[in-house]
Parts: structure tokens; sequence; C-alpha cells
């Protein structure tokens, strides 16, 4: 964490505003499981079971 805000720094003092680094990249594509067994619950509660089946067969 520290190298990650020492570099944010340095590239802010060269006016740099925006940088992606891929921090959180696991929570949003459900690389834990319980990220995991909550998007399932969401997507099956939003467009069924068989759609659900069909976007977990896609991550």
């Amino acid at each position: 964490a520290l190298v990650s805000y020492q570099l944010m720094r340095a590239t802010a003092k060269h006016g740099i505003k925006v940088i992606l680094n891929g921090q959180g990249g696991d929570e949003t594509l459900a690389g834990y499981p319980n990220y995991f067994r909550h998007y399932w619950n969401d997507v099956e509660h939003a467009k069924g079971l068989r759609q659900a089946w069909r976007e977990m067969g896609a991550l």
C-alpha cells in the first residue's frame, strides 16, 4: 500500500489526475468466494437461474 501511495503522489506532482492500476479487480470480477456468492444471488434474482448460469460461464 505504501508503494502505491508513493507512486500516486509522484504522478500527482506531474499533473496526472487519473491513474489506472488494477486495484479492486478481484472484487469487481467476483474473484473472491464471498463476492462471487453475492454476484450470483444478484444475477439469479434479477434474471433467473438460467441466465445466472450463462453469466457465470463468462467469468
